[in-house]
């Protein structure tokens, strides 16, 4: 039964190496392509060079990529036949109006016609932008940072649905923590020499978007503070990756209501009715006490830092699809 049992687990691995790293399963006859195999290598010594070597040997990484395998070459097969379909799409010049050609045609257009792009420059966001400014109280506030969260990015918070993880039955919204511009919260909080170093990159480039989109360089120097302050508070606030490698901590199922008694001062309904889930149901609150701080940074931060904190997450989202400057 042993023998067995090894037989069995020793072809699974084969199957995962070939499957996963490169090697094709015959379509008839044999299960596995051995001709990929290396049988010079004896598998108790090197495995993975017994069941992949022959496929590696002959299938070198390109220069242009840091790895290679099957998958890389199946998503490479997927992105020719979506750009084929999205050139079609372009050239079909009798589709009719409204229909997925047209829509999908246009919008590739739009994206490849560089030259327009150039000319444009932010031209693109500029109303956007020009909502937040209009912002004039706390309820104009939830209306923007909904729209935000449906079309650019994830400022203060993001606010998704997710399975339940004690009950595989039902899917749920999930509200979690978010908000911040670089990778993670370590960025914001420790003090070591390429921490700082990082950070003063990230003032620059904030400052950088800011004067692109007809900012001085004073008053882009302002506003990149004003938005460290904010992301180093929601940063404050946030779970470490490890904290959130814990499910049970990340698992708080609430009410609208008890959402609500835990962030009184954040109108949850006038935000949800604004993203168009105006009944949301029982909602993951995946990090209570960061909802907290959001809550207080809401309720103390003036308006006017915040619409800055609003358009940022819209220039840093938007960015690589500017022109140039924006891009780089």
């Amino acid at each position: 039964m042993k023998h067995i049992n090894f037989i069995f687990i020793f072809f699974l691995l084969i199957l995962f190496f070939n499957t996963t790293f490169g090697l094709p399963v015959n379509k008839g006859g044999d299960e596995i392509n051995r001709a990929n195999m290396d049988t010079t290598i004896s598998p108790a010594v090197d495995f993975f060079s017994y069941a992949n070597g022959n496929w590696i040997k002959n299938n070198p990484i390109p220069a242009e990529y840091p790895i290679w395998g099957s998958f890389i070459i199946l998503i490479e097969n997927n992105y020719d036949k979506l750009k084929n379909i999205l050139e079609q799409a372009e050239k079909n010049s009798s589709a009719p109006a409204g229909s997925n050609d047209q829509l999908v045609g246009d919008f590739y257009h739009s994206g490849m016609d560089s030259v327009k792009i150039e000319e444009d420059g932010y031209k693109s966001i500029i109303p956007e932008l020009k909502k937040i400014d209009d912002i004039q109280s706390v309820n104009d506030l939830y209306a923007a940072l909904s729209r935000i969260h449906l079309g650019f990015s994830n400022p203060l918070f993001s606010f998704s649905s997710t399975p339940d993880a004690k009950n595989s039955e039902m899917v749920i919204a999930e509200l979690y923590q978010d908000g911040l511009g670089m990778p993670d919260r370590d960025y914001y909080l420790k003090d070591d020499d390429n921490t700082k170093s990082v950070k003063a990159a990230y003032i620059e480039f904030i400052k950088k978007l800011f004067t692109l989109s007809g900012g001085d360089s004073t008053t882009a120097a302002n506003e990149s503070a004003k938005i460290m302050n904010i992301e180093t508070e929601l940063a404050k606030a946030s779970m470490s990756r490890v904290e959130r490698r814990d499910p049970q901590k990340t698992y708080h199922k609430m009410s609208v209501k008890q959402l609500s008694e835990i962030t009184p001062d954040f109108d949850w309904e006038k935000y949800f009715q604004d993203i168009g889930v105006p009944n949301p149901g029982e909602i993951n609150v995946a990090q209570p006490d960061f909802f907290k701080e959001v809550n207080t940074l809401v309720k103390t931060t003036p308006i006017s830092d915040l619409k800055i904190y609003l358009k940022w997450n819209i220039l840093r989202f938007a960015a690589p699809y500017l022109s140039t400057p924006f891009e780089e």
